[in-house]
């Protein structure tokens, strides 16, 4: 018994050893560069210490710098946005330490870049990588601010699509304006003009022209699965926002309305729920849990309890904590 207790020690010890050595092991690979190899040692240290959450920022970015190898090699954007995904699965909340999140910006900076030189095989595919690019950029400044490479190429972009999104937006406007049985048409007008105030902020044309184009589309019901809806009226006083409220469930299944998934967004970001006492008052009140049938509408009023003299956002559908049907005020 003994000499099994102490096998059983070297034995530890030496499991504990190993696992210590391909931690360094993988830190000297990542240092010159090698992040195969890097890779492989961190995920053997992983599955020998299971318990061991430090080693995962390190394996996150072993996967990212691997990606990055591969589409220099390959100009495959699958092959970086691929390990990206697999570097994702080992982040709860992001970096935290300074020198990760330093290390990810770069990285969200040169896959952004290279979702800028890939070539997309068809318009949906452009429009996708165009998106992925603003969206990297913006993501690389959320966690380096001062990261001069991102924030220039961002800016670029901006000045040379302001002009392509707005021409795009103020053409969707004219033709719903002219084709008044043709909703979706505003739809894209607003797509197209709201990305145009985005990359030029103040700008006042594309402010005005977004505001009219929100006018029409707040009340224009957009199919959306399982569930969407639009707002035709509403009304607002001092503390008191007064909305009509049309909805339809798209999905082949029975859909439950939840006031708690509703709710309002002010400019400021303050958010307001529906007040369901003053709601049941009113002549055609929308129910709290109300069923809807498949392919049916709802329709009714709401009551919202809100700030004096706020400026609301949007109004807001949270089917799930991923997916959200949102509708813009003017």
């Amino acid at each position: 018994m003994k000499h099994l207790l102490s096998l059983l020690l070297v034995t530890s010890f030496f499991l504990i050893q190993c696992g210590g050595s391909k931690l360094e092991e993988g830190d000297a690979n990542f240092n010159k560069g090698e992040y195969t190899q890097a890779l492989n040692n961190y995920l053997a240290y992983k599955k020998a210490n299971p318990d061991d959450r430090s080693v995962n920022p390190k394996i996150a970015l072993a996967y990212m710098n691997h990606g990055k190898e591969l589409f220099a090699k390959t100009k495959n954007i699958d092959t970086f946005s691929g390990n990206f995904e697999k570097a994702e699965k080992f982040l709860d909340n992001g970096f935290t330490l300074p020198e990760h999140q330093k290390a990810y910006s770069e990285l969200l900076f040169a896959l952004a870049s290279a979702y800028k030189q890939a070539k997309p095989q068809n318009e949906i595919q452009k429009e996708q990588y165009f998106n992925n690019t603003l969206d990297y950029l913006n993501l690389a400044l959320d966690n380096d601010a001062d990261n001069y490479k991102a924030d220039s190429l961002l800016s670029q972009i901006y000045q040379e699509n302001f002009q392509k999104m707005f021409d795009n937006g103020m053409e969707f406007y004219k033709r719903a304006q002219k084709e008044k049985n043709n909703p979706d048409l505003f739809l894209s007008a607003e797509k197209y003009l709201t990305k145009a105030v985005k990359f030029n902020p103040g700008n006042k044309e594309a402010e005005d022209y977004l505001s009219k184009t929100r006018k029409q589309t707040l009340g224009i019901l957009k199919s959306n699965f399982p569930f969407s809806f639009c707002i035709p009226d509403f009304k607002q006083t001092k503390n008191t926002l007064f909305v009509d409220l049309t909805g339809q469930n798209f999905s082949n299944e029975k859909f439950t309305f939840s006031f708690d998934n509703l709710e309002l967004k002010s400019l400021k970001g303050n958010i307001y729920k529906v007040n369901p006492a003053k709601t049941a008052e009113l002549k055609v009140a929308l129910q709290d849990g109300q069923i809807i049938e498949p392919r049916k509408r709802i329709d009714g009023q709401l009551i919202f309890d809100i700030d004096p003299d706020v400026k609301i956002e949007a109004i807001i559908y949270n089917i799930s904590p991923s997916e959200h049907v949102i509708k813009y005020f003017p």
